[in-house]
C-alpha cells in the first residue's frame, strides 16, 4: 500500500512539472510572435543569439541542480536525516552562488569578446550584460526548486516556472515596444531585461513558499547519524550527478551557440559568393536582393534562433511531458532486476514517442510555410527552415528519451559520452558544410540532424545490444511513418484545394491539421498500430 502511494506521488509530481513545463513553453512559444513583431528578424537574431549564450552558461551552474539537490535530499528524507537535508541545501547554495556569481562577473566582463571576436555582432554587448546578474538568480532559483523536489513537493517549482514565463513575456513585450523607438539593437538589449524581471519573480515566488512552508519542519527526525560526513563530501557527490547532466542536457544549447559564432564568421561570405553568382534570389530571406550582406546574414540568423527554435521546440516539450511519468518506474524496474517489466516500459515509452514525434515532424514539414504566415503575419520568413530541418523531432526525441532511460537506470555517464561523440560530429560537419556557400544557414539545420540521429542511434544501440533489451526498433518505426506519409499526402492535398475553393488561409490551415490528426488516428486504428487500450497510457502511468 505504501508503495503504491509512493509511486502515486511520484506520477503525480511529475505530471505536475510536466504541465509546468509545457505551459511555459506556450507562454514562451506565443510572446515570440509579438516580439518578433516588434524586432524583425535582424532584432531576433540579437536576442536569440545572446540568449543562447546566457543558456549555456546557466546550464554550468544549474541545469543539474535540482536533480543533484533532489536526490541527496531525497536521500536524507529515506534515512530520516533530516539535518542533512538542510546542510544539503545550505552547501547547495553556497557552491552554486559562487559558481553562478563568477560566471555571471566573467560574462559582464566578457562580453565585448564574446560579441565582436566570437560572433562578430556588436550589438550584442548590451543584452549580454544586462543577461549576467540573471544567471545568478537563476542559478540560486534551481537550488530551490531541487530542495523542494527532493521532498517530493512538486508545486512550488510549478508555479515559479510560470509564473517566470509570464514575466518574463510581459516585460520582454512591454520594454522592447518602449525601447524599439532608440532602434532595433536597443530594442533587444531591453527584451532581455524581461528575462532577468521573470527569474526574479520566479526566486521571490520559491522563497515566500519556503518561509510558509519548509518541507523540513514537517517530516520527523528518525536519525540522528550524519548521512554525510563533511561538505566536501556533499560537494563530491552533487558534482557526480550534475556533470554528467550537464553535459547531456545542455547539448542542443551549445549546439545553438556553436551555429551562432560560426555563421556570424562563415555566412557573410556565402551570402557574397550567391550575390556573385546570381544566387542570392534563392536565400530565404524577402526581397533579398534589395538587402546588404549582413542584413542577410543577420536575418537569417533571426530565423534560426528564434523561429525555427521555436516551432521545433513545441512538439518535443509536449512528448517529453507525455513520456515522463513513466521514467521514474525505469529506476525501480532495473533495481528489482526485472528484464521483462523494463524492456514493456522502455518500448512503451519509445513508442509513445514516436507516435507523437513522427507525425508532429512530417505536420510541420508540410505546413511550415503557411504556419509561418498564420503566426509571424509581419515577418513570415523562416518556413524553409523549418521545411528543412523537421525530420530533427524524431532524433531529438529518441535522443532524449533514451538518454533518460539510461540515467534512470544509472548509467549517467553513458548518455553524457555520447552527447560528447554527438557534439563532435556537430563541429565537425558545421566546418564542412558551411564551407558550401549554396548550403549556407541549413548546413547547421543538417548538422543538427545528423548529429542528432548519431546520438540516438548509440543511445538505443547501447539499450539493445549492450543492455541486451529486446527492442522491436523496426515495428516501433515503421507504422508512424507510413501512417504519416499518408496523412501528409491527404493533408497537403486538401490544404491546396481548399485553397483553390476559399480565399481563407488561416482556416484553411487550420482544418487541414485537423484532418491530419484525423487521419493520423484513423489509419493508425486500421493499420492496427494504435489500439483502444493504448488510450489510457497518454495519460496514465506505463
Amino acid at each position: 500500500m505504501t508503495t503504491s502511494i509512493k509511486s502515486t506521488g511520484i506520477i503525480k509530481g511529475a505530471l505536475i512539472l510536466g504541465i509546468a513545463m509545457f505551459l511555459s513553453k506556450i507562454i514562451g512559444f506565443l510572446y515570440r510572435i509579438p516580439m518578433t513583431s516588434i524586432l524583425g528578424d535582424t532584432g531576433n537574431a540579437i536576442y536569440g543569439v545572446a540568449f543562447n549564450i546566457y543558456v549555456v552558461l546557466l546550464g554550468v551552474s544549474a541545469i543539474g541542480i535540482p536533480g543533484g539537490i533532489s536526490k541527496l535530499v531525497a536521500e536524507c528524507l529515506a534515512k530520516g536525516t533530516m539535518q542533512d537535508a538542510k546542510k544539503v541545501f545550505r552547501v547547495a547554495l553556497f557552491y552554486t552562488g559562487a559558481v553562478s556569481g563568477l560566471l555571471s562577473l566573467g560574462l559582464f566582463v566578457g562580453a565585448e569578446f564574446i560579441a565582436v571576436q566570437l560572433n562578430g555582432m556588436e550589438e550584442l554587448i548590451l543584452p549580454l550584460r544586462i543577461l549576467s546578474p540573471t544567471i545568478f538568480i537563476a542559478s540560486l532559483m534551481a537550488v530551490v526548486r531541487g530542495y523542494f523536489q527532493g521532498m517530493n513537493t512538486m508545486l512550488p517549482t510549478a508555479i515559479s516556472q510560470v509564473v517566470e514565463q509570464l514575466f518574463n513575456a510581459l516585460f520582454s513585450v512591454v520594454l522592447a515596444t518602449y525601447f524599439i523607438q532608440y532602434g532595433v539593437a536597443i530594442a533587444a538589449a531591453g527584451s532581455t531585461i524581461g528575462t532577468g524581471i521573470g527569474a526574479l519573480c520566479g526566486f521571490i515566488i520559491l522563497i515566500l513558499l519556503y518561509k510558509k512552508n519548509d518541507p523540513t519542519n514537517q517530516i520527523p527526525i528518525t536519525s540522528t547519524k550524519p548521512l554525510f560526513k563533511s561538505r566536501r563530501e556533499i560537494i563530491y557527490k552533487l558534482l557526480s550527478i550534475i556533470i554528467p547532466m550537464v553535459i547531456t542536457t545542455s547539448i542542443f544549447s551549445i549546439f545553438s551557440v556553436i551555429d551562432a559564432s560560426m555563421l556570424s564568421n562563415k555566412l557573410p561570405s556565402a551570402v557574397d559568393y550567391l550575390r556573385a553568382s546570381g544566387l542570392v534570389e534563392t536565400i530565404p530571406v524577402s526581397g533579398a536582393a534589395a538587402l546588404s550582406t549582413m542584413e542577410i546574414a543577420t536575418s537569417l540568423i533571426g530565423q534560426y534562433t528564434t523561429k525555427y527554435f521555436t516551432l521545433i521546440n513545441i512538439p518535443i516539450s509536449l512528448i517529453l511531458i507525455v513520456s515522463v511519468s513513466a521514467i521514474p518506474s525505469i529506476s525501480k524496474s532495473y533495481a528489482l532486476g526485472d528484464r521483462n517489466g523494463l524492456t514493456d516500459k522502455i518500448s512503451q515509452i519509445l513508442r509513445i514517442g514516436l507516435l507523437l514525434s513522427i507525425p508532429a515532424s512530417f505536420g510541420l514539414m508540410i505546413f511550415a510555410k503557411p504556419i509561418m504566415y498564420f503566426m509571424f503575419t509581419t515577418h513570415p520568413d523562416g518556413g524553409e527552415l523549418v521545411m528543412h530541418g523537421a525530420l530533427t523531432i524524431i532524433f531529438i526525441t529518441t535522443a532524449q528519451l533514451s538518454s533518460s532511460i539510461l540515467q534512470g537506470m544509472g548509467k549517467q555517464y553513458v548518455p553524457t559520452l555520447f552527447a560528447i561523440i554527438a557534439l563532435s560530429v556537430k563541429f565537425i560537419l558545421n566546418s564542412i558544410l558551411l564551407c558550401i556557400p549554396t548550403l549556407h544557414i541549413y548546413s547547421v539545420i543538417y548538422s543538427t540532424l545528423i548529429a542528432y540521429m548519431v546520438f540516438a542511434l548509440l543511445c538505443v544501440y547501447y539499450l539493445k545490444y549492450k543492455v541486451g533489451l529486446n527492442l522491436h526498433l523496426g515495428s516501433l518505426y515503421l507504422y508512424p511513418l507510413l501512417c504519416s506519409v499518408i496523412m501528409s499526402i491527404l493533408g497537403l492535398s486538401s490544404f491546396y484545394i481548399l485553397n483553390n475553393l476559399f480565399n481563407f488561409p488561416n482556416i484553411n490551415l487550420i482544418l487541414s491539421i485537423a484532418l491530419c490528426i484525423l487521419i493520423y488516428g484513423l489509419s493508425g486504428f486500421l493499420s492496427g498500430m494504435l489500439k483502444a487500450e493504448d488510450l489510457p497510457h497518454f495519460g496514465k502511468k506505463i
